[in-house]
């Protein structure tokens, strides 16, 4: 049975982890989708728009295409250190 203080450690650190990737993801030219399933998107270089902007993934060229695996990569790899730190801190356990 999980206690009330590790339930809210749980909570405190999937909160943080999911705040975090939504942070990261408004610094990316698509940006984040707003009020879900209303098509507004907002990101820092595009402000809040109605439609996907036109340089999304979709539409990149091969020098926008590897600048964006290069910030999947980066976000992925944050997501794996965070998981490892949280096994090794004894926090978490599978």
């Amino acid at each position: 049975m999980i206690g009330l203080a590790e339930s809210f450690s749980y909570a405190f650190f999937l909160g943080t982890g999911i705040m975090t990737h939504l942070i990261l993801d408004t610094f990316s030219d698509y940006g984040i989708s707003l009020l879900w399933p209303k098509k507004l998107y907002f990101s820092f270089f595009t402000g809040i728009t109605r439609n996907r902007p036109e340089n999304s993934l979709l539409h990149a060229g091969e020098e926008k295409m590897r600048h964006y695996i290069k910030l999947m990569v980066i976000d992925m790899a944050i997501g794996t250190l965070w998981i490892f730190y949280l096994l090794l801190r004894g926090m978490i356990k599978f």
